[in-house]
């Protein structure tokens, strides 16, 4: 019987890969049109090179599509899957500061001004690639991005065919949360100030999600009303679509559809348009059926390697080999994880001294990805010195830490696993790849992967030693090990909250996407340990991988 279940969890995270690879392939499949981008770079005034993609098309159209903030064009692949198969032109960018391209952002409304001269800058480098005239091109942008089309086209002295503005931040109303990024009252803003039905004098178009807190279905209205509404003689529409919130509504299939249809019409391509945001729609099934392979995959796998190691003693042998050595041991569970949750607080006054000391780097910062670095590596660093001195409550004995690499601990289950670790990794990127985000840090990301994945070490070394340390006592349990894993996830549960609390419904979306990278992370970190019976290959895979994918999703602040 025993046999015969362990066979059936080998299936099941077989099927796991099968789900993910079968998964990818059709969504890379689906962006056939896209596979011919040319990669082109060009500075802004300031002297940032900035990187695009540009996609020619058949057809005398083309649109511009800019991504939101804190993101990059990856993200807008959605979009641009669609209209490309449209036959436009299209032509993505990123800002400063996010994505593959250079300098840094600042919280300030000086940098949305520049943003928007750098879209007048993309414009004309894309009249130069397409041979298209303004009149033959529609701006797009999400967020951010949106504000920026609209902030460009009131500067523009000849201007695009229209605008499609997707969430768009610009508040007539105060926001808390808008204002903080912009670093400024859009009520103050002389370009905002001078918006009216025949500013920006082109035809306009604004989406945005009935559950946006970014722009409110109140704030969307008052921005169409100042627009001239049906008063205006350009076209000014606004639609507003149910249960949509701000971080979702770049993947909407029916928004989307809205944005394609609108921008054949308004160019004169056709009368009456029917097209719809298929790719958009087999995106988003497939990314939930990918999702749920790549946790099937190591989650099954961990069970079924668990059950083939107690059947053929495994873990006894290396019971027998750690028992020759100063043992450390969890003698009393309840006290153990009362005072783990306690010494995330401990681990506060060391948090910040580490993320203080990253702001004397003269480079740009990666503000939104200090979380992570902060909370697992203080932790982790404050946990290793108490397991030093054996002072964890709840434990007996001492941490004894051996640098010396045995040479007879290389064997073929380190070379398996290994192996599965970039495996997993590269699973990851292409998932991230097609259309979330980029996870390739080529530029000074790169040094950030190297400095956060060394200080995240210390925690990812603590879990696996206390997942081990529960595995040789009688508290050895999966629920145990659940536990284990939530107490070490409870400051990013806090973070979720705090945001709920403050009314940040995006800010907590985007809290709890990194709550599942993280899950991702930690079970296929122990499996990668049940694979190798040594911690060390999935310590490092965890530390990296988690920096990986966080990276690239934010911006790169200014500090100096």
């Amino acid at each position: 019987m025993k046999f015969e279940n362990s066979r059936k969890e080998l299936y099941l995270a077989l099927t796991g890969i099968i789900l993910t690879i079968s998964s990818l392939v059709i969504i890379y499949a689906g962006d056939m049109s896209l596979f011919n981008s040319q990669y082109i770079t060009f500075q802004d005034s300031n002297g940032d090179n900035l990187f695009g993609e540009y996609q020619p098309g058949t057809q005398n159209a083309g649109i511009i599509i800019l991504e939101g903030f804190s993101t990059d064009l990856m993200a807008m692949r959605s979009i641009n899957s669609e209209f490309s198969s449209l036959g436009f032109h299209t032509f993505a960018f990123d800002f400063s500061g996010q994505g593959r391209s250079g300098g840094t952002l600042g919280f300030d409304n000086a940098a949305t001004d520049r943003l928007a001269k750098q879209v007048l800058q993309a414009k004309e480098k894309f009249k130069s690639l397409s041979g298209l005239n303004d009149s033959q091109i529609i701006l797009l942008g999400h967020s951010m991005g949106a504000r920026v089309a609209l902030q460009s086209a009131t500067m523009d002295t000849n201007n695009v065919s229209g605008l499609i503005l997707i969430g768009c931040q610009v508040n007539l109303i105060p926001n808390v949360q808008a204002g903080f990024f912009t670093g400024v009252s859009d009520l103050n803003l002389e370009w905002v100030q001078n918006l009216s039905l025949t500013t920006p004098p082109v035809d306009i178009l604004l989406l945005s999600g009935a559950l946006d807190d970014i722009i409110t279905p109140e704030a969307a209205n008052l921005l169409y009303e100042k627009l001239g509404a049906k008063t205006s003689p350009y076209i000014r529409e606004l639609e507003i679509y149910p249960l949509l919130f701000h971080n979702y509504e770049i993947y909407s299939p029916p928004l989307i559809t809205k944005s394609m249809n609108w921008a054949v019409e308004t160019l004169g391509l056709e009368s009456n348009p029917q097209y719809y945001a298929t790719q958009a729609l087999i995106r988003k099934i497939f990314w939930v059926i990918a999702l749920l392979g790549l946790f099937m995959t190591p989650i099954f796998g961990a069970k079924y390697l668990t059950s083939v190691n107690k059947n053929f003693g495994e873990h006894e042998k290396e019971r027998e080999k750690n028992d020759k050595e100063p043992h450390l041991n969890i003698n009393n569970l309840k006290r153990f994880y009362q005072y783990k949750l306690l010494l995330w607080l401990a681990a506060i006054p060391i948090a910040i001294l580490l993320l203080s000391l990253f702001f004397f780097i003269p480079i740009g910062l990666p503000i939104f990805s200090l979380f992570y670095v902060g909370f697992i590596g203080s932790y982790g660093l404050l946990m290793v010195i108490l397991y030093y001195k054996g002072k964890v409550p709840g434990t007996a004995g001492k941490l004894s830490i051996n640098f010396k690499m045995d040479t007879k601990q290389i064997d073929k289950k380190l070379g398996i696993s290994i192996s599965i670790s970039i495996g997993f990794i590269i699973l990851c990127s292409l998932f991230f790849n097609s259309g979330i985000n980029y996870v390739f840090p080529l530029n000074m990301r790169l040094v950030w992967l190297s400095i956060f994945t060394l200080l995240t070490i210390p925690g990812f070394f603590i879990g696996q030693m206390e997942a081990y340390l529960l595995k040789e006592t009688r508290y050895s349990s999966r629920k145990n090990q659940i536990w284990l894993w939530l107490i070490g996830l409870i400051p990013f549960f806090l973070i979720s909250i705090l945001f709920a609390a403050l009314g940040s419904v995006s800010g907590m979306i985007g809290s709890i996407h990194g709550i599942i990278i993280l899950v991702f992370v930690i079970v296929s970190g122990s499996f990668i340990a049940e694979v190798s019976q040594k911690p060390i290959v999935a310590i490092v895979y965890q530390s990296f991988l988690i920096q990986l994918l966080v990276l690239t999703q934010g911006a790169l602040f200014g500090i100096f």
